[in-house]
């Protein structure tokens, strides 16, 4: 037990330190895209601090693996200069009891990690959005693909509606176009100027609809009555947000919307599997890190520690990287995509133990 308290607290203080200045080293970077937008405003220092206390969940939550990874391997290679690692193993203890209490606080920073994303860094991103956008005037692709105006819509009897305005969280339609069909052919056509939901129901204002017979596609038959619509208003909502805005019951929601509607849901679907997956990754990247360390490779210098970490954080974001073009292309199923870098560093780590040398 003196053993494993001594080991915890060494761990623990390197990936504590590792952290701090990995979240520096993050903010810095990110901070040098905002400097052009915010340096020379009358409240560039008030602004600056605002965004990254909106922004700190998100940052630590981002340097959590490679801090982890960062801080283990600088761990071991003091253990082993000091040939503590080598006191551990004549006495007894296997490689899997060293790296046991590096296990368990891994699996502590990866359930404050699951925590963060959660909740904490989609609500700061959310904030974070706000004052980019309305402040300071700045809308990334990203931003522009999850705001702009909705189109069409699937209705629950197979119908399509188009919309060129959504107002009022879907209670106030403008320009609206239904089109059924059967066989591929279209046989209703329905149109309006305006469509208002009032007391539970739809009135419209300017509809017009007309039937056509498919098989003789030239006549046209003005119907009577007001412009048919089945969805109410929930239809017709947008998703609040870009998937990193959201938290994990908004994802829900907004996965179940845009089924409804007919449209997309594979970066919401992504988002929703890396929100337990990501957190994951420290775990994952820390069974690489002990794997590596007390099997065929310990680091012998601080120097060696970090450059073994920087080689791995860059292969790991490479592959992350890789994994998610494959993903959003279809190639990989969400849960594939998410879990996958998780998988492979914890596999590798955990073959490496058997190969521990002297």
């Amino acid at each position: 037990m003196i053993t494993f308290r001594h080991l915890f607290s060494g761990f623990l203080s390197r990936v504590a330190l590792s952290l701090l200045a990995v979240v520096a080293l993050l903010a810095v970077g990110d901070f040098a895209e905002l400097a052009s937008s915010i340096l020379g405003r009358d409240d560039a220092l008030a602004l600056t601090l605002t965004i990254y206390g909106h922004k700190l969940p998100g940052i630590i939550l981002q340097g959590l693996p490679i801090a982890t990874l960062l801080g283990l391997l600088l761990t071991l290679a003091d253990l082993e200069r000091s040939r503590e690692l080598l006191a551990l193993e004549a006495a007894g203890s296997p490689p899997w009891r060293i790296a046991a209490p590096a296990l368990v606080l891994a699996l502590l920073v990866s359930g404050g990690g699951i925590l963060l994303a959660r909740d904490l860094a989609p609500t700061g991103q959310q904030a974070v959005v706000q004052l980019e956008t309305r402040t300071l005037g700045r809308w990334t692709w990203t931003w522009t693909l999850f705001h702009k105006p909705r189109t069409f819509f699937k209705g629950s009897g197979g119908e399509i509606y188009e919309v060129q305005s959504v107002k009022a969280e879907g209670r106030h339609l403008e320009e609206v176009a239904r089109y059924d069909a059967s066989d591929g052919r279209l046989t209703r056509l329905a149109r309006a100027d305006r469509l208002r939901h009032v007391d539970g129901a739809w009135v419209a204002t300017g509809a017009r609809v007309w039937k056509l017979d498919p098989a003789r596609p030239e006549l046209l038959e003005a119907e009577e009555g007001g412009f048919p619509i089945g969805p109410g208003p929930d239809h017709f909502q947008g998703v609040p947000g870009q998937p990193s805005e959201l938290s994990v019951a908004d994802l829900d929601r907004a996965i179940a919307y845009r089924e409804a509607q007919g449209r997309p849901t594979l970066p919401l679907r992504l988002e929703r599997h890396d929100r337990s997956a990501r957190p994951m990754l420290t775990f994952g990247l820390s069974l690489l890190a002990l794997g590596l360390g007390l099997g065929p490779r310990t680091p012998t210098s601080q120097v060696e520690a970090a450059g073994w970490s920087v080689v791995i954080a860059v292969g790991g974001w490479t592959l992350l990287a890789t994994l998610r073009a494959m993903g959003l292309a279809g190639m990989l199923s969400p849960a594939l995509t998410a879990w996958l870098p998780v998988l492979l560093p914890a596999a590798l780590g955990a073959a490496l133990f058997g190969f521990r040398r002297r």
